[in-house]
Order: structure tokens, then sequence, then C-alpha cells
């Protein structure tokens, strides 16, 4: 199964997401700043693993919490 990763854009959405999921029984995972880090990284690694080349910026904006 494929997952999504969903960025609110304030506490207010972040509580409707998190209702919404409840409700409808979607198993949830949430992730500390350190964590959104890490997988962030993961999946950068990833890109530049198959030749991909990353942006200096992209990298930059991950740290920001951008």
């Amino acid at each position: 199964m494929k997952t999504i990763v969903i960025t609110p854009k304030d506490q207010a959405e972040f509580n409707l997401l998190s209702d919404l999921l409840k409700r409808l029984k979607i198993s949830t995972k949430f992730l500390n700043e350190e964590e959104k880090e890490d997988f962030a990284l993961g999946v950068l690694t990833e890109e530049a693993a198959k030749g991909k080349k990353i942006p200096r910026s992209k990298i930059e904006k991950i740290f920001r919490g951008k």
C-alpha cells in the first residue's frame, strides 16, 4: 500500500484532518520535526542514489522546515 504525507497549514487544519482520519479509522503516524527531517533526507538520498541531482535549495528548504 502507498503512503500519503500531509502537512497541514495550521493547527486548525491539523485538528480537522486528525479527526477525519480517526472517524474513517485510517491508521495515522504523526512525525515530530526531527522525524520529518529524517524522512525528507531519506527521500533525497533515494533520489540521489538513482542519479538525480538534488539542488542545494531543496536541501536547505528541509532544514528551514518549509
